[in-house]
């Protein structure tokens, strides 16, 4: 049974009390289409509401903490699947340009079912592979979001096409960030920020990382 859009409100308030009530009703209903369209697409393992929550808004969220997105910046989510973290981004950073890369039809198109049943004019969702959009829009974004896309390195790849120079990318990473900076290192970022943290298990960390402008492509 679906949970209603009123009880993730309510646990919304609870576990991220700095949402504008606006912003908690659109993740409030976000979370309920998820909730509902897993049964046929099967877009998370995380089954109570207070995982989907947590897991699905709170984790996204935490991608602001690193800094502050610009106003009018444009940032793309590669793979972005159930909408974690775009979605909640596109919520609460309306003057924010966001794009959802997903190649599979049947979760662009739910994505595009949240863009419109949320009223994001901010969200563009293309229903494209990243490769495929660095080569069609090379050098167009400011900020490359992820989580759980590919190894830091076919991240970091396609992020430095998909970047303009000194553009940033933010993601995450389990208990060890070695593999990331190892990628950072060869492929030209810089850890500009990184932190740790619990949630029911093991170590997890959230980082960003800035493209070094002279090895841009």
């Amino acid at each position: 049974m679906s949970t209603a859009p009123e009880h993730f409100a309510r646990l919304l308030a609870g576990s991220l009390p700095g949402l504008a009530d606006g912003h908690r009703e659109s993740l409030a209903r976000y979370l309920t289409l998820v909730q509902d369209y897993s049964r046929v697409l099967n877009l998370t393992a995380f089954s109570t509401p207070d995982q989907l929550v947590y897991e699905l808004v709170g984790e996204a969220l935490r991608l602001l903490d690193l800094a502050a997105v610009p106003a009018g910046a444009s940032v793309v989510d590669l793979g972005s699947g159930n909408g974690s973290p775009v979605v909640p981004l596109a919520v609460v950073c309306p003057d924010v340009r966001f794009t959802a890369v997903e190649a599979r039809q049947r979760r662009s198109a739910f994505l595009r079912t949240v863009q419109a049943m949320l009223s994001l004019a901010n969200l563009e969702v293309c229903a494209i592979r990243s490769e495929d959009l660095a080569r069609a829009r090379p050098a167009s974004f400011d900020i490359v979001i992820a989580r759980a896309y590919a190894r830091p390195a076919a991240l970091l790849a396609h992020s430095r096409l998909l970047l303009k120079p000194g553009g940033e990318v933010r993601g995450f990473a389990g208990p060890s960030l070695e593999s990331v900076s190892a990628a950072a290192g060869r492929l030209g970022f810089t850890l500009a920020a990184a932190y740790a943290y619990e949630l029911g298990g093991p170590q997890r960390h959230v980082y960003r990382l800035v493209m070094d402008a002279a090895r841009a492509v």
